[in-house]
């Protein structure tokens, strides 16, 4: 597993949302996002 970053991060919150049964993580964690007007500034890779 990597984790890229575009920026250094100052007081950083992490937000996840795995993948499950109809994709509902990924729904949740990307509504709680837009909700709350934050910016991703990196993502998880596992190749």
């Amino acid at each position: 597993m990597e984790l890229i970053l575009n920026k250094k991060p100052k007081r950083p919150t992490i937000i996840e949302g795995f993948p499950g049964v109809g994709f509902v993580g990924t729904i949740a964690a990307e509504f709680m996002l837009n909700h709350l007007n934050a910016k991703s500034i990196g993502y998880l890779y596992d190749p």
